[in-house]
């Protein structure tokens, strides 16, 4: 078995770009419409909302912009990566005294 993607919600897609580009250094593969219809056979959700898959080789993150923000945030909902650095061998407690925490909450 291996993990396809997670997903996630994200206020807006600069945060997004931001965010997994810029900062986890994935790639942007693709950004599509997801349709109140489709929402709401998916997820039950009458929301409709922009789709934007970012990938590396080894990981995929799925970042749903709504059009609107959620009423409420699920409080314990969260992204957790631990990375190395080319070359140091260190992980991400290391890196969490140059700025990055290996704990990435939604709502970013």
């Amino acid at each position: 078995m291996r993990l396809n993607h997670v997903a996630v919600v994200c206020s807006s897609q600069e945060n997004a770009d931001r965010f997994y580009e810029g900062v986890l250094g994935l790639q942007k593969i693709k950004t599509s419409p997801l349709s109140e219809e489709l929402a709401r056979q998916i997820f039950d959700s009458p929301q409709k909302c922009q789709i934007i898959l970012y990938a590396s080789e080894t990981f995929a993150v799925e970042v749903f912009v709504p059009a609107s923000p959620p009423e409420k945030k699920a409080p314990f909902a969260h992204l957790c990566l631990e990375w190395k650095m080319p070359g140091d061998g260190s992980s991400g407690e290391t890196h969490r005294k140059g700025g990055f925490a290996p704990h990435i909450c939604s709502g970013l």
